[in-house]
This record gives C-alpha cells, structure tokens and sequence, in this order.
C-alpha cells in the first residue's frame, strides 16, 4: 500500500494518513491516525448529528438547507492529504496520503443496497478500495481506495466508476468528479454507517509513513 504514497520529506511527524478538522469551516488541520477517526466516529456528537439529519424528511421544502447546516457542525477528515507542511488546510501545503475518495450521490434504497450488496470485501480487496460507508445523509456512499502506480485521484475515479457500473448497471454515472482537490474534506460519518473497512490499511502509521519518505525526493504532493 505505501508504493502510492508521496509525502513531504520533513522533520515533522505524520501520524497517519489523514488529518482531521473541527468542522468545515477550520483551517488547522492536524495529522491523525486512524484510531483517532474511529474515535470520532463513534463520539455522541456525530452519532447525534446523524440522528437529527436521519429525523428529517427529504420531502420537506427546507430539508437541504436542515441538512447543510447540521452537516456543517460535523468534524470532517482530508481524504487526500495525511497533513499539511504547515498544519493549515490548503491544496497548496498538502501532504498526498495516496488515496482517492469515490462520493456516489443520490441513490435509491434499492441503488444504495444493490452497490452494498455487490461490494464484498473480495470485491473491495481486489481494487483497492478500503473503506465503504453510507454518507451522513444516508442517501449516498462513499469510498476510500488506494491509488494505482502513477495515478491522480481523477483517474482512479475514472478506473472505479467503470468497476461500479460492472456491479450495478448505471451507478458510475452517480460518482461526483469534482471531489479531486488534495485538501478535500469529508464528514465524518458514525461507524455504525460503515460497510467495509480495511483497517489495516487505514493504520499506515508515523513509523511507516517516515520510512517510506525516507526514501523519496522532497516533494511537495501534486495531485488531483
């Protein structure tokens, strides 16, 4: 999983492959390790910040504006980036974790338990893709996958849209492709939303995130 990885060669220490921010509104984006987000994962406040938006109903005439600013309270994870040269949250400092995060919106129930259904961990092992989940609306899914040798986030999206549609017909049409920018943010969801979760590959840690820079140029991560 680390042949992907391209991070800044510094004295600073990463201690994952993620930083997390207090919201979407923060800029300081400390480094966390998986633990961390886990543990964010099954905090009250986001388990009751789920709650609420699941209490609302979509057909409601204000339900997107109910549910924008509910999510917005919501602490969120880089999904591209382990850190950032200086811990503040911009596409300009970020350090590449060499993932790509696949958001697929809008499904139907049926849409929605379809793609769940067809993504076994055999399936998700096979393409590099490391954790599945319900997005906080719970309308939606979305992924963490390893990038392939040489890859931009954009291209692996690419690659897995035309994995989805192989499972279910139509679904990559749903993948949002504008989710490439290496600061991007994504709300943290309750664990209880997960799917699939290569948690061995979510723990790429300090030690081995150093040793692989060790051996890298000094780079500031292009990506998208």
């Amino acid at each position: 999983a680390l042949n992907n990885i391209k991070i800044m060669v510094t004295e600073k220490k990463y201690s994952g492959r993620f930083a997390i921010v207090a919201n979407a509104y923060a800029q300081n984006a400390p480094s966390a390790d998986w633990a961390a987000v886990k543990e964010l994962m099954t905090s009250t406040q986001v388990v009751n910040i789920a709650a609420a938006i699941r209490s609302l109903s979509p057909q409601d005439a204000d339900y997107e504006e109910k549910k924008s600013k509910m999510k917005k309270q919501l602490p969120c994870i880089t999904v591209h980036a382990c850190g950032f040269t200086d811990g503040k949250r911009s596409n300009a400092t970020a350090i590449d974790n060499g993932l790509a995060c696949i958001d697929i919106d809008h499904l139907t129930a049926d849409e929605g338990r379809a793609l769940l259904t067809a993504l076994t961990p055999e399936v998700c092992n096979e393409h590099g893709i490391i954790y599945v989940a319900r997005s906080i609306s719970t309308y939606g899914i979305w992924m963490l996958a390893e990038r392939g040798h040489g890859e931009r986030v954009t291209a692996t999206q690419i690659r897995l849209q035309h994995v989805l549609n192989q499972l279910v017909n139509g679904i990559g049409a749903k993948v949002d492709t504008a989710v490439k920018d290496m600061a991007r943010l994504r709300y943290i969801t309750p664990w209880d939303y997960t799917h699939f979760a290569n948690e061995a590959a979510l723990t790429v840690g300090n030690e081995q995130l150093q040793a692989y820079a060790a051996s890298l140029p000094t780079q500031v991560a292009q990506g998208q």
